[in-house]
């Protein structure tokens, strides 16, 4: 895959993540205390700064309440 394509998805993913947790009200603090992931490592994958790996991603859809396959249709759509 092209640098600059798996970059711009990386950023989706993080934009994506960002929206469900805001959408059920959640801060990133809020993820910190239960031990599910430090506030700068969360930060840096909204941010599209970091890599997830593909475990930490169905985590974080069990956590948000999304099948796996949210993150995947939305990759392949002009939108977030």
């Amino acid at each position: 895959m092209e640098k600059k394509v798996f970059k711009q998805k990386n950023q989706k993913i993080g934009a994506l993540l960002y929206r469900l947790r805001n959408e059920r009200g959640i801060k990133q603090i809020d993820l910190q205390n239960e031990g599910f992931i430090s506030q700068s490592r969360l930060s840096k994958i909204e941010n599209g700064e970091v890599v997830i790996s593909a475990v930490q991603l169905m985590e974080f859809a069990e956590r948000y309440g999304v099948p796996i396959v949210f993150f995947y249709d939305r990759l392949n759509e002009n939108r977030i």
